[in-house]
Order: C-alpha cells, then structure tokens, then sequence
C-alpha cells in the first residue's frame, strides 16, 4: 500500500508506504490455526482511569511502531512480492517469519510475544477479570 503525503501548499512531503499480506487468502488449518488476540474491556480501562485520579497517579501509555513485525508466525505462510518490487522471477514467492499487517493470525502472534515478555521476562500478571491487563 502506498500513500503519498503533501505539504499544505500541495508539494510532496514523504512517500509512504505498507507491506499488507492478502490475508484472506488464507486457509483456516492450513495457513492459520488461531486468530483470537484479546483486547482491552471498557470496564477495566474505567477503572484504571479512575483509580489514576482518585490517587492522583499518573499514567503512560506506549504505543509499539510496527507491532505485527514482532509478533512470530506459527505455520508456513507465503506470500507473493509485491507489485513493483520483484526480485528475480515474478512468481518466486516469500516465506513469512514474523506476523505482518493483513495476516490472519498477526494480532495473536504479537500479542503472544508481548505476553512472553511481560510474563516471562519482566515478571508482570495478568489480571483475573481481563487478560490483557499487566501489572
């Protein structure tokens, strides 16, 4: 995917670009085998929220640039090259390792690594009432 971003007085600023795998051309068994990626409860961000002020804390939120290119694939996935970008023959093709946009089980792979580090590694739990709350 390509996007073109301009300046306000219309001349180009940057070129944009995404790699997007064709993710729904995947087969379920095959090419996937799980797709579920937890996500925050409304109710559990409300309490975060208003135990932050009740105790005057301050909060920090990350936001992790390319998360899908961390996250490790767990079945053999290939893609084609894309369009404009082809090394060698056209129809040599391209075996995936990591989760990329558009991927069926991109979510879950990335949130399974980050669930190892934060579990594994830097000791963090889970709450009971929702999964994907760390602390």
């Amino acid at each position: 995917m390509l996007k073109i971003k301009h300046y306000a007085d219309g001349s180009v600023e940057r070129y944009k670009s995404r790699l997007v795998a064709k993710g729904f051309s995947q087969r379920s068994g095959i090419d996937y085998f799980e797709t579920f990626a937890l996500t925050a409860k409304l109710a559990s961000i409300r309490v975060v929220l208003a135990l932050a002020a009740a105790l005057n804390l301050h909060l920090r939120s990350i936001d992790v640039s390319n998360t899908f290119l961390n996250g490790d694939i767990d079945a053999d996935v290939y893609m084609e090259q894309p369009e404009g970008f082809v090394i060698g023959r056209r129809h040599i093709v391209c075996k995936l390792r990591k989760g990329l946009y558009g991927t069926r089980q991109g979510a879950r792979a990335w949130q399974i690594k980050l669930q190892q580090i934060l579990v594994k590694e830097l000791q963090f739990r889970t709450i009971y009432s929702d999964g994907s709350f760390f602390v």
